[in-house]
Order: C-alpha cells, then sequence, then structure tokens
C-alpha cells in the first residue's frame, strides 16, 4: 500500500510537474505572440497597404505614359491650351487691346462706337469683374450684327444688358470683363462680401 500511495504521489508530483510546465510554454506563447508575430502582422498589413498605394501610383503613370507617347508634342498642346486661357480670362484688365479690338469688331459690323465707360473692378474672391458700358449708333441688323460678333471676340465676356433709344438710333451695351490675379490698382477694387 505504501508503494501504491508512493506511486500515486510520484505520479501525481510528475503531472503536476507537466501541467506547470506546459503553463510556463502556454504564457511564453502568448508572450511571444503578443510582443513579436502581433506587431509584424500589423507592419506587414502596413507594407501591403503602402504595396497597393504605390502599384497604383505605377498603374496611373503607366496609363499616363501610354496615353500621351509623345510628352513634348502634349506639352506643345498644354502651353497651346493655357495660351487659349490666359487669352480667354488674363491675368491684367487688357483695356487698350480689348478696345482696339471692339473698335474694329464695330468698323466692321457697320456701327458708329460714340462712348466707352469702364467701371469699377470687382474683386470676386479669385477673379475680378470690370463692367464696360459700350454707347454705339447704326442701323438695327447692324448692332445685332456688332452683338454677336462681340460675343466672338477672343477674350470672355459676357453681355448683360443691351437698351435701344430709338430716336436717336444710339444702344447702350453693358458688357462685363472677367480676369484673373490682383487688380491692377488696389483704389479701383472694391471688395464684395456677400454677391447677389
Amino acid at each position: 500500500m505504501v508503494k501504491k500511495l508512493l506511486k500515486h504521489v510520484i505520479l501525481q508530483y510528475y503531472k503536476n510537474k507537466i501541467a506547470g510546465l506546459t503553463a510556463i510554454m502556454a504564457c511564453f506563447v502568448v508572450i511571444f505572440f503578443i510582443t513579436v508575430v502581433w506587431p509584424q502582422r500589423e507592419f506587414m498589413k502596413e507594407l501591403s497597404r503602402t504595396l497597393e498605394q504605390k502599384e497604383q501610383d505605377i498603374k496611373a503613370l503607366e496609363e499616363y505614359a501610354f496615353s500621351h507617347p509623345n510628352m513634348k508634342q502634349y506639352l506643345g498642346e498644354m502651353e497651346q491650351e493655357m495660351e487659349r486661357l490666359n487669352t480667354l480670362l488674363p491675368d491684367d484688365v487688357g483695356l487698350g487691346k480689348l478696345l482696339e479690338q471692339i473698335e474694329q469688331t464695330g468698323r466692321n459690323a457697320g456701327v458708329q462706337i460714340t462712348g466707352v465707360r469702364p467701371g469699377a473692378m470687382v474683386n470676386r474672391n479669385g477673379y475680378y469683374e470690370m463692367p464696360l458700358e459700350i454707347i454705339i449708333r447704326g442701323p438695327s441688323a447692324a448692332v445685332l450684327g456688332f452683338v454677336t460678333r462681340l460675343e466672338e471676340l477672343p477674350r470672355f465676356i459676357a453681355i448683360r444688358s443691351m437698351s435701344t433709344d430709338l430716336k436717336t438710333l444710339e444702344t447702350k451695351l453693358l458688357i462685363e470683363l472677367y480676369m484673373f490675379g490682383t487688380a491692377p490698382e488696389e483704389k479701383q477694387t472694391q471688395d464684395i462680401q456677400n454677391p447677389d
């Protein structure tokens, strides 16, 4: 009986020792997983996201290069487009050149320009507007031809109003000029807080 009891105690001792070692090993595995494996998994996820982003960037560059095989030609086209846009919406008023164009347009249309009066420039947060009143004299068909040709000028303008005095055959046009950049003289610039 003592042998049995001794055998049982020794067996219990080894079972407890194995259970303790197993528990210690399990703790080491958990600690190893938390301190080594888990951070590496997060790092690998971040690397995968970075790799996907770089692959997307490369794909976009390849598509761009494929759609524009001749870069010099493409840059030339872009410069021409910039020149066209700068003509439509210049950085300055360019009133002298515009008045020459308006005068030539009036001659071509068969009307007489009797007056031109520029208004104050208005800051519209990123671009400027300047009203310009033009008074012309001529028959109605010539006036309509002038308005049509005025809209075809290379500079972007908007005709805001048109009124005709039937007795004198004078027509008053109110147009808006648009430009980017800063106003040439800040004294002429009027800031608008809440445009209508």
